[in-house]
C-alpha cells in the first residue's frame, strides 16, 4: 500500500471514527506590524491582522494541520504619545512579512522612518498590551458563540491565546469582587494540577492574572 493511499485511508477513518477532531471553538489572533514612519508628529504603520480557529485532534495530522481563517485584513494605524489608533482598512488580506516592508515603502514614500523607540517590536508590544478591542480592531469574541459562563471558564483553564482571554476580561469580568473571584478560581485550578502541568500553568497564566489584578486592586 503506497503512502498516498495510506494517508487517504487514515483521514477517512479519522473523520468517521476517531473522536476529538476538528477546529477550536476559541478564535486565535495573529498579527505583524510594519516599521513606523513619522509624518507631521504622528507615526503611521501597517498592521497585518488575522483571526483564526486552530486545528485539533486528527486535523493536526500529519504536519500540524491547517487553521481556518475567520477574518483577515491589513490596517493603517497611527501612534501618538504611545496611544494606538485605527486609521483605515487597506485591504481584506493579511500581508506577509516581506510584503509589509514593500508596501510600507510604497505608501509612505520619502517619509522619515520612525525613531528606534518605534521599532516593529515596540509597536507589536503596544498592540498586545492595548488589545484589539481598545484599538478598534475586530476581536476574537466577534467570531465566537459561547455563554458568559463558558467564557469565564476559558479564562480559568487558559483556553485560547492571550488576546482571546484579554478580550473576555475587558468585556465580561466586572472590576473588584468578580475579578478577585476569578483569580481565586485560577489559584484553585493551579493547585489541583501536578508536576510540569502546574509549572506550565503558573508561567503561562501570569499575563492573564496581571490583567485580573488590575481590575481587582487591594483597596477596592
Amino acid at each position: 500500500m503506497n503512502t498516498v493511499l495510506r494517508t487517504f485511508l487514515f483521514l477517512l477513518f479519522s473523520q468517521t471514527v476517531l473522536p476529538g477532531g476538528g477546529l477550536s471553538e476559541e478564535v486565535y489572533t495573529s498579527f505583524k506590524a510594519g516599521a513606523g514612519y513619522t509624518i507631521e508628529d504622528k507615526t503611521f504603520f501597517l498592521l497585518s491582522y488575522r483571526l483564526y480557529r486552530a486545528p485539533r485532534g486528527w486535523r493536526r495530522f500529519p504536519d500540524g494541520g491547517q487553521s481556518l481563517t475567520v477574518f483577515e485584513a491589513t490596517f493603517l494605524l497611527s501612534l501618538e504619545d504611545n496611544q494606538l489608533q485605527w486609521e483605515k482598512t487597506l485591504g481584506n488580506m493579511a500581508l506577509k512579512d516581506s510584503e509589509l516592508t514593500l508596501w510600507s515603502r510604497r505608501i509612505f514614500g520619502e517619509a522619515a522612518e520612525a525613531e528606534k523607540q518605534y521599532s516593529r517590536n515596540f509597536i507589536s508590544s503596544l498592540i498586545r498590551s492595548s488589545g484589539a478591542g481598545e484599538i478598534g480592531l475586530p476581536t476574537p469574541l466577534e467570531y465566537c458563540r459561547k455563554s458568559r459562563r463558558e467564557y469565564l471558564k476559558d479564562i480559568i483553564r487558559l483556553e485560547g491565546d492571550f488576546p482571546y482571554r484579554q478580550e473576555i476580561i475587558r468585556l465580561m469580568v466586572a472590576p473588584g469582587e468578580e475579578a478577585r473571584e476569578v483569580l481565586e478560581k485560577m489559584a484553585e485550578y493551579e493547585e489541583a494540577l501536578n508536576g510540569s502541568e502546574q509549572w506550565e500553568y503558573r508561567i503561562f497564566s501570569e499575563d492573564t492574572k496581571m490583567l485580573l489584578r488590575k481590575k481587582s486592586p487591594r483597596d477596592s
